[in-house]
């Protein structure tokens, strides 16, 4: 049974887009209740396609691909501590992604990216018995959404998305923020060199790799 995010690819004169904000996250909880005997990270058959989960090295693609395909602009490894978190639960049986945690005894693990829908994407796992806690979405300096999230994986697609800067906060059950990221580049609504890229930039959001002030979020 097959994982994957949305597809977007600008090739050969053409684009293509197959909308899936969440598409990654809402098919590992079909992918835990439906149990298959195997599962599989899908990288489709051409280049990125955005849907990757690691690097796309530049010298097996042309400069075109590249656009959509590279990693060193675009990178999706941030996915990569969510994944973890769900093959531990796979392999484990579980039958949803309530039982997901993070993993290596980490206190959460989370992401953010964009949609091209103007929407700011967010999941965050968080250990078992987490209770009371909330993420703060904020979109060019204004709170777009407060919600509430709970042990295991939680994630929407927050409507709003505004140029400016991103912030990710993390509240615990005291309405204190124990963890934010904030986006290093601006959401701009202008073309870069002349090229709208629906593609888009996935940080993960964890403790040990980066201190949560150091993160960078890209939309």
């Amino acid at each position: 049974m097959g994982l994957s995010t949305l597809q977007y690819k600008h090739c050969c004169g053409d684009s293509w887009y197959r909308e899936g904000e969440t598409n990654l996250l809402e098919r590992m909880n079909q992918i835990l209740q439906l149990s298959p005997e195997f599962t599989e990270v899908i990288t489709w058959n051409d280049a990125g396609e955005s849907h990757y989960i690691g690097p796309s090295w530049p010298e097996t693609v042309t400069p075109e691909i590249l656009q959509y395909g590279d990693t060193d602009v675009n990178p999706h490894t941030g996915w990569q501590p969510l994944i973890s978190s769900f093959i531990n639960a796979f392999k484990s049986g579980a039958s949803d992604t309530s039982a997901m945690v993070p993993t290596n005894g980490a206190s959460f693990a989370g992401a953010m990216c964009g949609g091209a829908r103007d929407t700011v994407v967010y999941a965050v796992v968080l250990p078992a018995g987490t209770q009371g806690f909330q993420v703060r979405v904020s979109s060019g300096g204004q709170v777009i959404a407060t919600q509430s999230v709970a042990a295991g994986l939680s994630y929407n697609s927050i409507d709003g998305l505004k140029t400016g800067a991103q912030l990710l906060e993390l509240l615990d059950s005291n309405g204190n923020v124990i963890a934010e990221a904030s986006s290093k580049v601006d959401v701009s609504d202008q073309p870069t060199n002349g090229f709208c890229n629906f593609n888009y930039y996935v940080e993960g959001w964890f403790p040990g790799a980066l201190t949560p002030s150091d993160v960078e979020i890209f939309i």
